[in-house]
C-alpha cells in the first residue's frame, strides 16, 4: 500500500502518449514498443530516435528514448536516453563521465505543464549519446585477453574466495556465464569486437538483461516471462544500471592501467 501526498497527481497511461507526442514534436521518431512491469504498477514506452551509430563496422547501436511512469509512486516520470545494441537488443546505458542519460519529473500538480523539462531531457540525451558512442569506440580499440576478462569479472562481482577457498554458488555461476558471454555472446563473433573491452562490456550487459538470476514468483522459472520482466525492471530501474556503471568504470581504468587496475577492487566475501 502506497500513501501519496496531497500534491501527488496521477499520470494516466493515455497522458503518457499525448505527452510524449508533444515532446517529440518534429523529431524523427518511431514508436517501438510499450509495456508494463511489476503487475502494471510501472508503465514504459520505448521510441526509436534518428541517429544510429556503429561502434565498429557492422556493429550498430541505436538510439532510443524511454519514458517510464509508475502508478504507485515508486518511480518518477522519467525520460531516459537508451542506447540499444542492434545485434542482441542489449540495454547499453552507462555513466559516461559527467553525462546524464535521464531526466526525472516528480508526480506533482505541475507535471502536465513541465514540457520544458522533458525537452531538456532530449537535449541532455543527444549529448549523452554522442559521448557514449565515443567512449564505446574507445573500448573497441582496447584489446583484452581471456585472462584479463577473468580478472575483470572477479573484480566486477567482488569475488575472492573465503577462508575455506569457496565462492558463493550463485556468484560463481554469474562469473562463469559472463566469461562465456565474452566469447559466445550475441555479436561477439564480429572480429572487430572479439577480444576487446567492448566485448567485455557487452558480456556484462547481456548477462544483466537476459541471464541474471531473479527471485521466482510462484511456479515461474528463470526462463519465464515473469522472470524476464523482473530482469528488465532491474536493468532499467534497479541494480542493473549500477552494475553497468561499475563495469564501464573498471574497463575505463583498464585502458590506462591494464589488468593491474582490477586487483585493488577485490574484497573478501
Amino acid at each position: 500500500l502506497s500513501v501519496m501526498s496531497s500534491r501527488y497527481e496521477v499520470f494516466q497511461n493515455e497522458n503518457a502518449w499525448t505527452w510524449m507526442d508533444t515532446i517529440l514534436g518534429d523529431n524523427k521518431v518511431e514508436y517501438h514498443t510499450a509495456g508494463t512491469l511489476r503487475g502494471g504498477r510501472v508503465v514504459w514506452i520505448l521510441a526509436k530516435m534518428d541517429g544510429t551509430q556503429e561502434i565498429v563496422k557492422n556493429d550498430p547501436v541505436e538510439k532510443y528514448l524511454l519514458l517510464v511512469n509508475s502508478h504507485d509512486g515508486s518511480v518518477a516520470v522519467g525520460m531516459h536516453t537508451t542506447p540499444i545494441r542492434f545485434s542482441c537488443s542489449n540495454t547499453m546505458t552507462a555513466a559516461i563521465g559527467a553525462g546524464q542519460q535521464y531526466v526525472s519529473i516528480k508526480h506533482t500538480s505541475s507535471i502536465h505543464r513541465r514540457i520544458d523539462e522533458a525537452v531538456k531531457a532530449l537535449a541532455v540525451g543527444e549529448a549523452y549519446f554522442d559521448n557514449y558512442i565515443s567512449a564505446m569506440r574507445s573500448l573497441a580499440y582496447t584489446r583484452m585477453s581471456d585472462r584479463d576478462m577473468a580478472e575483470f569479472t572477479k573484480s566486477l562481482l567482488h569475488i575472492q574466495p573465503n577462508k575455506e577457498g569457496k565462492v558463493n554458488v550463485q556468484t560463481e555461476s554469474a562469473e562463469r556465464t559472463i566469461n562465456e558471454l565474452f566469447i559466445t555472446g550475441k555479436g561477439q563473433d564480429n572480429p572487430l569486437v572479439r577480444g576487446t573491452a567492448w566485448a567485455a562490456m557487452n558480456a556484462v550487459t547481456e548477462y544483466i538483461d537476459f541471464h541474471s538470476r531473479v527471485q521466482k514468483i510462484g511456479g515461474s522459472g528463470q526462463g519465464s516471462d515473469v522472470a524476464q520482466g523482473r530482469r528488465l525492471h532491474r536493468s532499467w530501474l534497479g541494480k542493473g544500471q549500477t552494475t553497468r556503471n561499475r563495469a564501464y568504470s573498471l574497463l575505463h581504468g583498464f585502458q590506462s592501467n591494464g589488468s593491474d587496475h582490477f586487483a585493488p577492487q577485490l574484497v573478501r566475501i
